[in-house]
């Protein structure tokens, strides 16, 4: 659970990168101090607060907000090749994957959501109905996780360098990769890659080659590689 929020900041924040010990200290220590309430007399009672309107429907909003941009953002077929690249081989069944993606799991989740909402019902303890301040720290709670998913999209929309002219071209200017996205590899031949020149060894995605191991500069698992007179 740790390793689920660090990640993200560390790709974001270089200097927690660069001191990982001291910052992973640091947020255990924070998340120490936040939990001594939990502990206290009324504990179970924050506890359940928080149960109860923060780990439910904030992460069903932002995995429907996963599943959407990974399958219809940024697309399904590519992300499947993506994964033909890291281990080699088109994952098995693939069809099924593709479906699951594109539309069983958003429907799934999304109907979830929508029963959710249709039979909440006020946070109780022991058949103790909370105080209405209660239910707003509850709300509050979940809303700020929430709205960090339109919040950082609106800030990119303002801030970003690709973002210039109208509110739509901003968006579908900021909702493709970048021209070097792909395999930190330049001797991979990513075929979605652009703007970046080959070198002349070109590693494609395609089955591993028997007892290869991963270099210095590639994400492993290394590549079968053509090789060519230089």
């Amino acid at each position: 659970m740790i390793e689920g929020v660090v990640s993200g900041l560390l790709d974001e924040f270089p200097i927690f990168k660069r001191n990982r010990v001291k910052f992973l200290a640091g947020l255990c220590f924070i998340q120490f101090l936040l939990a001594i309430p939990m502990v206290t007399e009324s504990g179970m009672y924050w506890v359940t607060l928080i149960d109860w309107y923060a780990s439910g429907f904030p992460l069903m909003c932002a995995a429907v907000c996963e599943i959407t941009c990974i399958a219809w953002v940024y697309g399904v077929d590519r992300f499947l090749y993506d994964i033909k690249c890291m281990i080699g081989r088109t994952p098995f069944l693939w069809q099924w994957w593709k479906a699951t993606w594109s539309f069983i799991t958003p429907l799934c989740i999304l109907l979830i959501m929508v029963a959710h909402l249709c039979f909440y019902s006020p946070v109780t303890y022991n058949k103790i109905a909370y105080p209405s301040w209660a239910e707003v720290v509850g709300w509050m709670a979940a809303m700020f996780s929430i709205m960090m998913i339109p919040g950082w999209a609106i800030y990119q929309l303002l801030t970003h360098p690709r973002a210039k002219g109208s509110f739509m071209q901003r968006v579908k200017s900021l909702s493709k990769c970048d021209d070097d996205w792909g395999p930190r590899d330049p001797t991979i031949d990513y075929k979605y890659r652009k703007g970046v020149e080959m070198k002349e060894h070109k590693a494609r995605c395609c089955p591993l080659v028997p007892g290869s191991s991963s270099s210095d500069v590639s994400d492993p698992p290394e590549y079968g590689v053509a090789m060519q007179d230089v």
